[in-house]
C-alpha cells in the first residue's frame, strides 16, 4: 500500500490525545510492507536488555493486532500482539525470517489491558 506524505505518519500517533500515553493508530501497513508501519522503535544496545510495554487494543475485525516487535527488517522479524482471530481476543507469536513466517503460538485472551514483556 503507498502511503504519501512525512516519515512518519502525524495521523499515526498522538502524545495529546490521552494525557500520560502514548496513542498509536494503525494502518494498512504493516511490518512486511516496504513503508512506514505505525511503529516506535529502540535500538537495542546490549546482547542482554529487558524491555516491556503496557497494551490496551481492542481488534475488532481478524488480523488488526498491535505489539511488541523484534525488528531488524520488513523481511527479518519477531512479534508477540494482541489480535483478533475467528472474532476472539488473542495474544500471539509470529515470526519472519525471510520468506518463511510462521505463528508460533495463539493463545485466546480475554483482559483490558496487557503487559508484553521480553
Amino acid at each position: 500500500m503507498a502511503r504519501k506524505g512525512q516519515n512518519p505518519y502525524a495521523a499515526d500517533w498522538s502524545l495529546a490525545e490521552r494525557p500520560g500515553w502514548l496513542t498509536l493508530r494503525g494502518s494498512n501497513v504493516t511490518l512486511d510492507d516496504r513503508n512506514s508501519p505505525t511503529f516506535i522503535g529502540r535500538r537495542q544496545q546490549h546482547l542482554d536488555c529487558r524491555v516491556s510495554a503496557l497494551l490496551e487494543f481492542h481488534p475488532i475485525h481478524d488480523g488488526e493486532k498491535a505489539g511488541m516487535t523484534v525488528i531488524m527488517n520488513d523481511q527479518f522479524h519477531y512479534e508477540i500482539a494482541l489480535s483478533c482471530k475467528n472474532g476472539r481476543h488473542v495474544v500471539m507469536l509470529r515470526r519472519r525470517i525471510g520468506a518463511f513466517m510462521r505463528t508460533e503460538e495463539v493463545i485466546e485472551y480475554s483482559g483490558e489491558h496487557i503487559i508484553l514483556e521480553r
